[in-house]
């Protein structure tokens, strides 16, 4: 069983699918959306992104090199766009096309339960999954559940008018006619959002507490080799304080590829973007709501809208979460990370054991290190639980999923 339906989701099924003796039949993935994927869908459109970042190598299919077949095979290696120093990188147009060849493989569509997942409780042969619409039991459950849509909004927020102030993945955000708008943030979200405002013909000034800071991806791809991990990350005790340290210090957050740096510089050079360093210290509603913004040394900006680039929340503290580690015993570490069994990414029970629950994405962060939250994270991810699902209990999970709820 599958919690969550997202890239990381799609590619932990196909990886079981392709390279264990798990059936069909014996598969399920529980996401509430009507479709897989259609939160990074949403999110991608939302901030105005035309290429990943990550490169062709990054992908939700099986084999390294599928994404460059796929492009060679529909005529459209020109969507594989040079970064300097690193991969190509597809088009998103490219790379959500190749989600959908993925999903039709493998029939993942005919495995999506699509229902709300309310907690999970422990059986005698693994683990019951509880939803809004009735229970089902598998021998294992992974959870691939991101953030959970639960966003970073700074304190100041509160104070403005809710009709002019978004995250830029609120649902009720879209890249409109805002006419003067501030972004904060300074990431690659902030930056791709400010791009595709200010080709909209609205006035944007993009704000951030140091500048913008130039890095190819979130982190050294040191970190993306499994015995780099071991060797920095799991040579610490499972979660402490000093191998979550160890990550932060290892991710490059807040920062811009080249590429958009460049299309941010000229966008600033044509005064179509303005790029303020700062932190807000104060905010006031001016005339018509409009918000006004006091930065820490005095200045003062004023806009119709305010579009919020500030990341997520750590999945740490999600209630599900919560609830998930509270029913079941599972051991939390510092700041409520997980604390997996690093070789298989099971999270361990209080008593140092093994649960049926098995964590990829975000929430693995303390075990697979800085790149958990991305694609090659959870590819790295998905290594680990092949061969902990190949050679462990084979027999025991060879018989169909038990449900009383429909795919």
């Amino acid at each position: 069983m599958i919690v969550g339906g997202g890239l990381h989701g799609i590619h932990v099924a196909a990886r079981l699918l392709e390279e264990t003796e798990i059936e069909h039949s014996q598969l399920r993935i529980v996401d509430l959306n009507r479709e897989l994927a259609v939160n990074f869908r949403k999110k991608a459109t939302q901030c105005g992104m035309a290429s990943m970042r990550s490169s062709y190598l990054d992908h939700v299919g099986v084999h390294a090199l599928e994404l460059e077949v796929f492009a060679a095979q529909q005529n459209r290696t020109d969507e594989l766009f040079e970064t300097y120093d690193y991969p190509h990188r597809p088009s998103l147009s490219l790379f959500l096309d190749h989600v959908d060849y993925v999903i039709d493989r493998y029939d993942l569509d005919d495995l999506h339960v699509r229902t709300r997942v309310t907690g999970l409780n422990e059986t005698d042969d693994g683990v019951a999954i509880e939803t809004d619409d009735g229970t089902l039991d598998a021998y294992r459950c992974v959870l691939a559940i991101g953030h959970g849509n639960r966003y970073t909004r700074p304190s100041w927020t509160a104070a403005l008018d809710e009709s002019t102030v978004d995250h830029v993945w609120d649902t009720s955000f879209g890249l409109d006619d805002y006419g003067q708008a501030i972004i904060i943030g300074g990431g690659v979200t902030a930056a791709q959002t400010a791009l595709a405002l200010s080709k909209r013909g609205n006035d944007v000034t993009l704000l951030t507490r140091s500048g913008l800071t130039e890095r190819t991806i979130e982190g050294d791809q040191q970190w993306q080799r499994w015995d780099h991990v071991r060797s920095e990350l799991h040579s610490l005790p499972p979660g402490t304080r000093d191998r979550l340290h160890r990550i932060r210090e290892a991710r490059y957050e807040g920062t811009v590829p080249s590429y958009l740096m460049r299309d941010v510089e000229a966008a600033v050079a044509d005064n179509d973007i303005s790029v303020v360093e700062g932190t807000v210290a104060q905010v006031t509603n001016g005339q018509e709501s409009n918000p006004r913004l006091t930065l820490t040394d005095g200045r003062r900006i004023q806009a119709d809208h305010v579009a919020l680039a500030t990341g997520f929340e750590s999945p740490f503290g999600h209630p599900f979460v919560e609830r998930v580690a509270s029913g079941l015993g599972l051991a939390r570490g510092y700041a409520g990370m997980p604390v997996l069994n690093d070789q298989i990414l099971a999270w361990n029970r209080r008593d140092g054991t093994p649960s049926s629950v098995y964590v990829v994405g975000a929430l693995a962060t303390g075990s697979v290190g800085p790149f958990a939250g991305n694609i090659v994270g959870v590819r790295m991810a998905a290594s680990q639980l092949v061969t902990s699902f190949s050679f462990d209990g084979v027999r025991r999970s060879l018989a169909p999923v038990e449900q009383s709820v429909s795919p």
